[in-house]
């Protein structure tokens, strides 16, 4: 059974919202919502979903002796997300994910393309910046503003 008053404290995000309010109450949301027993998942809808955007300078890659297909291949070698199995506990089985380690645009920057005294990296032959996603929908509370809204999954 689910605790109404601390699922709705902690998942009935509806509310205006900065750019920032959906990469805070995602993660926060739902990792403390699940903790409740009988959530099974959560859904956060509206906001801006961060995108990282790599523009890559072709003559930079090519003074290098790169192209663009090792700029994407070492992109996806350091960002995999893999799945790792299943764990028993008990009558439940717990899926195990390993996410990918690209957290920021500093990090994708830092990724090495072609080791070397100095090694080449993507910030040395492409233009790394964030933005947002592009959307396909809003959320809109009482039909005035945007809002970010949760649903739980029982």
């Amino acid at each position: 059974m689910i605790s109404s008053s601390r699922s709705a404290a902690i998942c009935s995000l509806l509310k205006p919202i900065s750019r920032s309010t959906l990469s805070v109450s995602s993660p926060t949301c739902g990792a403390l919502a699940r903790t409740v027993p009988g959530v099974a998942d959560v859904n956060v809808l509206g906001g801006h979903a961060r995108a990282f955007v790599v523009v890559p300078d072709r003559a930079r890659l090519r003074a290098n002796g790169l192209h663009l297909d090792d700029l994407v291949q070492a992109l996806e070698r350091n960002n995999r997300n893999d799945g790792a199995g299943r764990l028993q506990a008990g009558e439940n089985a717990l899926i195990v994910r390993v996410e990918g380690a690209l957290a920021n645009a500093d990090d994708i920057g830092n990724v090495v393309l072609k080791p070397g005294m100095p090694p080449v990296r993507v910030r040395d032959v492409a233009r790394v910046r964030t933005e947002a996603m592009t959307r396909y929908g809003a959320v809109t509370r009482d039909g005035k503003g945007e809002a970010v809204q949760g649903i739980v999954v029982a």
